[in-house]
């Protein structure tokens, strides 16, 4: 077994006191780009699932060697033989890709294109509705004993981090006007700021003070972050 040096710990400790803080998606989101100091990986994906009779998982994804930014989106099925939930439901707590059955890694091949190599860690909330997934990956991301105890110490707070960030309420957030909501609806199908003023008829400074609003009220770093934040909240569908 890999023992970590003192100054990986010490790099970890640190890491696990910039998430106690973290109280926004976009925040979330930079914290998880900082993992890159700890070992390297093109693909990260945070999501939890929640157990019913149609579980549903909320989820971040991101291909790092395509672009800087993540994205949202929402899953359901029925639990009865969906593959990630009895994975998860049989409590694996680190698992590598190549491991899992093939129908499993057909459907990471689906999320994550030709990065067929990584890990899955999962974590269970304090109070066993839900499992967090955080999965890191690449096309040439290699099996190795150091990652592993990283990622084994990692899981749990990235995971608790998560969580809070889960149960956010919608009142959480300052209200959006209507206009400001059209904007964010015409940036989630990945418009420009000149395309969108084109089509609300407005001027593009009248679109970026808009959009300057949206993401101080949604406390999002970027574009990007704002529409995974109101996708979260349901603000948009």
């Amino acid at each position: 077994m890999y023992n970590l040096k003192r100054k990986e710990l010490l790099n970890l400790i640190n890491y696990f006191e910039k998430l106690i803080s973290i109280r926004s998606y976009a925040r979330f989101c930079e914290a998880m780009m900082d993992i890159k100091g700890l070992f390297p990986f093109e693909f990260v994906h945070v999501g939890s699932v929640s157990f019913s009779e149609d579980w549903s998982a909320q989820t971040f994804y991101t291909n790092l060697s395509i672009m800087n930014n993540w994205s949202l989106f929402k899953y359901t099925a029925y639990s009865d033989g969906d593959p990630v939930c009895n994975m998860v439901s049989a409590g694996k707590g680190l698992v590598w890709w190549e491991q899992v059955p093939g129908v499993i890694k057909d459907m990471v091949n689906g999320m994550a294109g030709d990065f067929l190599r990584g890990y899955t860690c999962s974590k269970v909330s304090s109070d066993k509705t839900k499992t967090a997934l955080i999965s890191f990956g690449g096309s040439n991301f290699v099996q190795a004993e150091r990652t592993e105890q990283i990622i084994k110490i990692l899981c749990p707070h990235v995971s608790e981090a998560f969580f809070k960030l889960y149960d956010m309420k919608d009142t959480d957030l300052e209200i959006l006007s209507e206009k400001e909501l059209r904007v964010l609806r015409w940036l989630k199908s990945g418009k420009t700021s000149w395309e969108i003023s084109t089509i609300l008829e407005i001027s593009e400074n009248t679109v970026n003070f808009h959009i300057k609003n949206i993401k101080r009220k949604l406390n999002a770093s970027n574009r990007q972050h704002a529409v995974a934040i109101a996708l979260a909240h349901n603000l948009i569908t």
